[in-house]
């Protein structure tokens, strides 16, 4: 038996986890597998003093002898009028090899005082999106734009759910959070 399935199977699987001392808000994870590129996806909001930190990442594998994989994601965190606060989109490209056929991305943000004041105040939406088969995720910059990627005006889908509860609509994750 090879060691390298084993290997995988614990790389793909790593938790962003909040520092000591800091206040998860809300967290979101999506796996995607096709044909041999899997793809994991992840982010966490969370508070670490009087400031309000994003991580995200993203982790690409691609097994076998040949091949590329490409795999992508994607946080967007909106007021509850569905205008964008804050994005962040990332992608990555890896070619197959057997010890060394992977990819990853992990960036934490401190986010804008504004973000942390809206969590405050409204609460925010943060939309998420994992894709497989691509390095990029074209993110909508405009309410008109939302509409067409999800088939409903963005603050109908906010507007619909309640604090801590998600709905997946067409591939994006829409999320409510509040302090």
């Amino acid at each position: 038996m090879s060691v390298y399935p084993l290997l995988f199977s614990v790389t793909a699987f790593i938790v962003l986890v909040p520092p000591a001392g800091a206040q998860e808000l809300a967290s979101g994870k999506d796996d995607r597998s096709k044909g041999s590129t899997t793809v994991n996806g992840s982010y966490r909001l969370f508070q670490e003093g009087a400031k309000v930190k994003l991580a995200v990442q993203l982790f690409t594998r691609q097994s076998g002898v040949n091949g590329t994989g490409k795999g992508a994601v994607a946080v967007v965190l909106t007021d509850s009028k569905g205008e964008q606060l804050f994005k962040k989109a990332q992608g990555v490209t890896v070619g197959a090899d057997a010890l060394r056929g992977t990819a990853s991305y992990q960036e934490t943000f401190t986010l804008p005082v504004g973000v942390a004041n809206e969590l405050a105040g409204k609460g925010v939406a943060a939309v998420f999106r994992v894709d497989i088969g691509k390095d990029n995720i074209n993110t909508p910059k405009s309410l008109k734009e939302w509409e067409g990627a999800l088939g409903a005006p963005l603050p109908d889908v906010i507007g619909g759910l309640a604090p801590g509860k998600s709905r997946s609509v067409n591939g994006w994750v829409i999320k409510i959070i509040t302090r």
